[in-house]
């Protein structure tokens, strides 16, 4: 099975074959800083990333990095939040 990443190139890639138009990105794993996140914004139109529900309580209160990249954020952006993330 493909890994994830290698997915979403392939779906990118069928997309924009499908819809004649260009998508171009970047795929962050693991932990990134906050401040590197934000200035991508700028490149693009929108970010689509996935989320996990706040984990504790600090989060709770005080955000979790992707509330404040959303409130940062340069572009218009996505979150998608599930059990799989």
């Amino acid at each position: 099975m493909e890994d994830e990443e290698q997915y979403i190139e392939n779906y990118i890639k069928t997309f924009t074959t499908a819809e004649k138009t260009s998508i171009t990105g970047a795929i962050l794993k693991g932990k990134n800083e906050l401040n590197d996140m934000i200035s991508l914004t700028a490149d693009f139109d929108l970010m689509i990333f996935g989320s996990q529900p706040a984990q504790s309580m600090k989060e709770v209160l005080f955000g979790t990095t992707q509330d404040k990249l959303m409130e940062k954020a340069a572009c218009s952006v996505l979150k998608v939040q599930g059990s799989n993330f």
